[in-house]
């Protein structure tokens, strides 16, 4: 199931490296949830790597093998490799710490060396599975994600609520999400989305832009795109969101 992982040259090159100074790396996200879901657009660029590497090592990766690399976020240690003509984004697992008038922007950060701390930060039960590109086996840190893909269904990882309002674009990831899949909506994810709704209008302008233009995009559509568009539309009007 996993043979476009296990056959990336770059990720085998990455793992090899993570194993000789003893760090772990991670395929998690939507690519995890999409090969599951047996869909076959999945490409090395949809790949997110997670790793307990830190932003020194990967320097050194990145110079031992003649790879570009790209640092995108010097505090949260997010970097981008480049490697035949393809890009690779790799976080370190972390913890985030936000203050109350910045919600967006943690004010600090923690580095981890588990899974089970940096899964608090997702978002959806069905993109905090992980992929150990090195043991080869698929983790569920929650123990809510695989249940969740197979009875169809979107859940927030911690409380709804807290997690919608800590970032409110998270909602209209939710409605790409279930666009998306088709899947259900757990219930008190749905009311706490209402409860939530108006605080998109609090983002910034070309954050809704960002999130706007990969809901109406075309690349991610498994089925008919007008089926998908009235989905969409369906549960933005349900939701009472307005102006997007």
């Amino acid at each position: 199931m996993f043979e476009k992982i296990k056959e990336d040259k770059f990720i085998q090159m990455y793992s090899e490296f993570a194993a000789s100074v003893n760090k772990k790396v991670y395929v998690v996200g939507g690519a995890v949830r999409d090969i599951l879901l047996g869909l076959k657009r999945v490409t090395s660029e949809d790949i997110d790597l997670a790793t307990t590497i830190s932003l020194e090592e990967n320097i050194k990766f990145a110079t031992e093998n003649n790879i570009l690399v790209k640092i995108k976020n010097r505090k949260l240690e997010v970097v981008e490799f480049s490697f035949n003509g393809t890009s690779y984004e790799v976080a370190r697992l972390r913890v985030e710490f936000y203050d109350s008038d910045n919600k967006h922007n943690p004010s600090n950060v923690r580095f981890v060396n588990s899974i089970e701390e940096d899964v608090i930060r997702r978002d959806f039960s069905i993109n905090a599975l992980y992929y150990d590109t090195h043991s080869n086996s698929l983790l569920d840190p929650i123990n809510k994600g695989l249940e969740d893909i197979k009875v169809k269904r979107i859940q927030t990882v911690l409380d709804p609520n807290e997690t919608f309002n800590v970032d409110p674009a998270r909602i209209l990831r939710l409605i790409e999400l279930a666009g998306r899949t088709g899947f259900s909506i757990d219930e008190k994810t749905l009311e706490c989305a209402k409860l939530n709704a108006s605080k998109i209008n609090d983002l910034t302008k070309q954050r809704i832009g960002v999130e706007n233009n990969r809901r109406y995009s075309k690349k991610y559509v498994n089925e008919d795109y007008n089926t998908y568009i009235k989905r969409v539309n369906k549960l933005i009007k349900e939701l009472g969101i307005s102006g997007l």
